[in-house]
């Protein structure tokens, strides 16, 4: 069956940036990311459909890097939220990133085992990309690149300003900046051209590709899928 065709049958499309991901896919050798945030001590639901997105593309031989966000995990992701996230203390992050590496690489190697499916990953964690980096860099390498009037337009950040209720914190704001170094990161160090997401991640997503088009002339991809809600529609992510 052709890749496309199957995700389609699985329900695991929402939205693509270009109907070509699905050839280089299909032949295989592709390298694509998804990223999970320690922003709890366990995965859940949502994250599980996400890990068997990824399973499906390495499936057809591609290799998929599981980011960890050690460092996005310290700011929160506004996406879907109505207020700002609690930080987190640095021990806790510590502890929830490991927990879910942990979980992550047992839930994948169990699916090997049981399934006897072959396929390749690699496990990262982006406060590595950002641990000898100082703020005066970030703004050459990524903010250059993006403009104030692109971020404000994104729907987790144009919500939280247009809502006199809410608001949204500089931190928080930053967040697209983060994880779009992240995709251009993976980009340049292990050819990553894939980015794979929920759909609540598509800002966040093709913030990274317009950093790698701007800044390496290059084109990257965006394919992200449905979200689980709850019975009012809103993402039952692992702060529910």
């Amino acid at each position: 069956m052709h890749l496309r065709q199957e995700r389609e049958l699985r329900g695991l499309i929402n939205q693509f940036s270009n109907e070509k991901i699905f050839d280089l896919c299909d032949k295989g050798g592709q390298k694509f990311y998804i990223g999970f945030d320690p922003s709890a001590d366990s995965l859940q639901l949502g994250n599980m459909f996400s890990v068997m997105a990824a399973v499906h593309l390495m499936r057809y031989g591609n290799k998929c890097y599981f980011l960890v966000g050690g460092a996005t995990g310290m700011i929160g992701d506004p996406s879907q939220k109505d207020a700002e996230r609690s930080f987190l203390s640095e021990e806790q992050l510590r502890h929830n990133e490991q927990c879910i590496y942990d979980q992550l690489k047992h839930f994948l190697e169990n699916i090997k085992k049981t399934y006897d499916i072959k396929f390749d990953y690699e496990m990262v964690d982006n406060y590595d990309f950002y641990k000898d980096m100082n703020y005066l860099k970030f703004l050459r390498e990524v903010g250059k690149y993006i403009t104030v009037n692109t971020m404000i337009a994104k729907e987790s950040v144009k919500k939280r300003i247009e809502d006199p209720a809410l608001s949204i914190t500089y931190a928080e704001f930053s967040y697209m900046l983060i994880q779009g170094y992240d995709f251009l990161h993976l980009f340049e160090s292990h050819d990553v051209k894939l980015q794979l997401g929920g759909s609540d991640q598509r800002g966040n997503v093709t913030t990274g590709m317009e950093i790698i088009r701007k800044k390496l002339d290059q084109e990257a991809f965006a394919l992200t899928i449905p979200l689980i809600t709850d019975a009012s529609g809103k993402k039952f992510g692992k702060s529910e």
